[in-house]
């Protein structure tokens, strides 16, 4: 891989690094940010589900609309939006100024994840493609071990504004990296009318509802994450970090185990990952009635959850290449789109649960979300398989 192209590569993997965990930040540090700005945790919840709901609504017609932008300042753009608003976010002493840089950064977000692995791998020999995404997508996964765990760390050590401040650091330096890229190739135009014509194919219906359902599921517990554990947290070494923590591990070691998996039989690791978030979240919904402070018992079952929902997302995201291989920017974007709105979705539904029924009735509530995932894949499989034995028979 030549140095400009490693540059590039480098600069794709410290954005998805720092976009993933500026999205999740808010959840280790809810509690803290609801307390300094003055509003309930069902408020603060809001601060996930409205950032959701725009990159839901704004990330598929712009990824169409930018398709044909040259592609380097689209991805300078991109970064600048994101530095520009977690600093906003690190020095806002108000819910609405915060919200709004939230706001700010979701329209840039929904482009980003559209054209992130489109554009590392139009940087390299197709050769080396594979090589490129699994650098890019290396970025979310310390994001996911590393990032959002340090971040909390970092608030609870010296506020949560400090921890904005250090994402918007290294959105910065990605930013001065792909400076330093001498060009990106353009990316193939779209069309609004390609969100159409996916919309009308049913197998990508299918799975844009099967991801929908399946982060809502997770999101409805996951949103309050701080607040659901704490008991447990208080117990452990290390506290909330050290439980995300043990969440990012096992996710990371599902992204290898499911990649395999994925690409051999893609429906059944759907279905299998999407039963391992059922059952750590009905495991969840009886240690917080029975065993709330219990570390052992906590660190198991978010690990389960972390490695549940990682294989899903691999899964997921195989999916979409394996359904429309034709149009994997705008499929992206779309499925991109259906992930935040279950995030969105899952935080509107998890802050509703907590004011009906409290804290307690959280895991129950996702679990019972996930059911309809499973269901949309697992009811075709079955009867391809059905099929199958039928014709062989």
């Amino acid at each position: 891989m030549r140095t400009s192209a490693a540059l590039g590569v480098f600069a794709c993997a410290a954005m998805t690094l720092a976009y993933l965990t500026s999205e999740m930040l808010p959840i280790g540090l809810l509690p803290r940010i609801a307390a300094s700005l003055h509003v309930s945790l069902p408020s603060a919840g809001l601060l996930l589900s409205a950032y959701a709901l725009v990159v839901t609504i704004a990330g598929p017609p712009l990824t169409a609309l930018a398709g044909g932008l040259p592609r380097k300042p689209l991805m300078l753009a991109i970064a600048a939006a994101l530095v520009a608003s977690t600093t906003l976010c690190a020095f806002a002493q108000t819910y609405a100024v915060f919200l709004a840089a939230r706001l700010f950064n979701a329209v840039a977000h929904g482009i980003f994840w559209a054209i992130v692995a489109s554009t590392a791998a139009s940087l390299v020999a197709p050769e080396r493609r594979g090589y490129a995404l699994s650098i890019v997508y290396a970025g979310s996964s310390i994001g996911i071990i590393l990032g959002v765990p340090f971040g909390t760390f970092v608030g609870e050590r010296f506020g949560w504004h400090a921890a904005f401040l250090a994402v918007a650091a290294i959105a910065g330096a990605a930013f001065l990296t792909l400076l330093a890229v001498p060009s990106i190739p353009l990316g193939r135009p779209s069309a609004l009318g390609d969100i159409g014509r996916l919309l009308r194919d049913g197998r990508f219906v299918r799975l844009l509802l099967t991801t929908t359902f399946l982060v809502a599921g997770t999101f409805t517990a996951f949103t309050y994450f701080t607040p659901l554990l704490q008991p447990a947290a208080n117990r452990t070494t290390g506290g909330v970090p050290a439980l995300l923590l043990a969440d990012g591990v096992a996710g990371f070691a599902s992204i290898f185990a499911f990649g395999l998996f994925s690409q051999r039989r893609n429906a059944t690791a759907i279905v299998v990952s999407a039963g391992l978030v059922t059952v750590a979240l009905a495991c969840l919904a009886v240690d917080v009635r029975v065993a709330a402070d219990v570390p052992a018992t906590a660190i198991a079952i978010v690990a389960l959850w972390g490695f549940g929902m990682s294989g899903a997302v691999v899964s997921l995201q195989a999916r979409v290449l394996l359904v429309q291989p034709g149009e994997p920017d705008v499929a992206s974007a779309l499925n991109s789109s259906a992930f935040n709105l279950g995030i969105g979705g899952g935080a509107v539904i998890g802050g509703t649960v907590l004011n009906v029924a409290g804290l307690d009735a959280l895991p129950i509530a996702g679990a019972l979300l996930v059911v309809p995932a499973i269901a949309l894949q697992l009811v075709p499989l079955a009867m391809r398989r059905f099929e199958e034995r039928g014709a062989v028979g």
